[in-house]
């Protein structure tokens, strides 16, 4: 199934990765055990027209509902090559505007989306997520770079826009995705600290 509610002019930019990405890097990079989606609903943002992360959990047998959303959806070819490959919903639709009533998801995961976002954007979607999120739900950002320099830079003051109904938490990723190279604003390469931003919607 698809629907296509994508319309901006910056959707080349906010294509997901070639093909997708497997579950190994989201356990790596968002310090993850698949094993914790088993028998939910969960909202994978940036999804690649392979689908792999919805297809990797059902071969490793992990029963839950995914849904896939990726901008590159709403294009003919991606669109149809994710429907050859199709397990569970797909959908064409943008992070800072996400296409679902509140209470919808019980998890979910958004991995290299905020390097394409403003920081304005990246709060439109940090306030998304939670707002799709259901009570005692979660979902894991990432990455974002302890540097301002950086649109994705960690946001220390973001509980404070969130209300408080909603906690917000830090965490590091695992080795080696603690820390890594950028170029600065005069194009020299430095070692960044990385963080995984959870926002967790508090039960009810």
């Amino acid at each position: 199934m698809s629907e296509r509610i994508y319309d901006r002019k910056r959707d080349s930019i906010h294509r997901g990765p070639e093909g997708g990405r497997y579950i190994d890097q989201y356990e790596a990079e968002l310090d993850r055990d698949f094993k914790d989606f088993e028998g939910k609903r969960i909202l994978e943002i940036g999804a690649g027209p392979e689908l792999r992360f919805a297809n990797n959990l059902v071969q490793q047998g992990i029963h839950a509902e995914v849904v896939s959303l990726s901008p590159a959806f709403a294009n003919d070819a991606d669109r149809s090559k994710a429907l050859e490959h199709g397990t569970g919903l797909m959908l064409a639709g943008d992070a800072v505007t996400l296409p679902f009533p509140d209470n919808s998801f019980d998890d979910g995961v958004a991995l290299h989306v905020t390097e394409h976002l403003t920081r304005g954007e990246t709060l439109q979607m940090v306030h998304e997520a939670a707002r799709v999120l259901r009570p005692g739900g979660a979902i894991d950002i990432a990455p974002f770079y302890d540097d301002e320099q950086y649109p994705n830079h960690v946001i220390p003051d973001i509980q404070s826009t969130m209300g408080t109904g909603v906690e917000v938490v830090w965490r590091r990723p695992r080795a080696p995705y603690k820390t890594k190279r950028l170029p600065d604003n005069t194009g020299y390469k430095q070692d960044v600290d990385v963080y995984i931003l959870t926002i967790k919607k508090k039960s009810r």
